[in-house]
């Protein structure tokens, strides 16, 4: 039986990275030290006029470059805006509801439901809600020792 191969950069970017939020989100169980996903869901704050970030957890990561793993959900409301921002962390970013317009180092792009999507340290984006309906992102935060 002959066996197929698939070189690297024949995998589709976009299947690519579901596959390593999947992984993320899964393994988030499995982190620190065998226990449980151990941070409980934070408050809601406000972050600038109409966002809020609701931390849902954090955990310690079993990646050795990176200490904890922290999930964020940002909401933006119809009409709101938030940035500059410079990129603290790396993170992997995914659009869970409505569309957001972000110029990432001063490139446009619209995020839509279900887009993927990294940013590395010291990237500045600037995100803008044009829609009629709130916009919430997912935010997958790796947090160095």
């Amino acid at each position: 039986m002959k066996k197929l191969q698939q070189e690297p950069d024949e995998v589709d970017p976009a299947r690519r990275a579901a596959i390593l939020l999947s992984l993320l989100g899964a393994s988030a169980f499995a982190f620190g030290n065998g226990r449980g996903a151990q941070a409980a869901q934070g408050e809601v704050r406000e972050v600038a006029k109409g966002v809020t970030l609701q931390t849902v957890g954090e955990v310690e990561s079993s990646f050795p470059e990176f200490a904890k793993i922290r999930l964020d959900e940002v909401t933006w409301q119809p009409g709101a805006r938030s940035g500059p921002s410079t990129m603290e962390h790396p993170m992997i970013c995914e659009m869970s509801q409505g569309a957001l317009d972000e110029t990432k180092d001063g490139k446009p792009f619209t995020r839509k439901t279900g887009d993927l999507w990294t940013c590395a340290i010291g990237e500045v984006d600037v995100d803008v809600n044009d829609g009629s309906s709130p916009a919430t992102m997912r935010i997958f935060r790796l947090l160095k020792a």
